[in-house]
């Protein structure tokens, strides 16, 4: 059992575009949606902000890259889980 995801969360980020996408996630983890902004999410991925704003040029942009971003850690997680001894066969079960 394989999880499968829409082509549109699993389009790979160039490196970084990834960056920005993680320093986003951690930006609103620590600041929530009202700090994010081009300017923090360049200070926390050490790029500036012409590179945050060449990947991502707005701020729901960044929220997007986000939101794709902690789906695909998520994903990624719940595949290694699947992967564990008796976790396929547990979730045949209950499913």
């Amino acid at each position: 059992m394989a999880l499968v995801l829409p082509p549109v969360l699993t389009q790979a980020l160039s490196p970084t575009g990834q960056r920005v996408a993680e320093a986003a996630v951690e930006v609103i983890a620590a600041r929530g949606y009202e700090g994010l902004s081009v300017r923090t999410v360049a200070a926390q991925a050490g790029l500036t902000g012409g590179a945050v704003q060449h990947h991502f040029a707005t701020r729901a942009a960044l929220l997007e890259a986000a939101f794709r971003q902690t789906v695909r850690s998520i994903a990624d997680r719940m595949a290694g889980a699947l992967e564990e001894d008796g976790a396929r066969e547990l979730l045949l079960r209950i499913g």
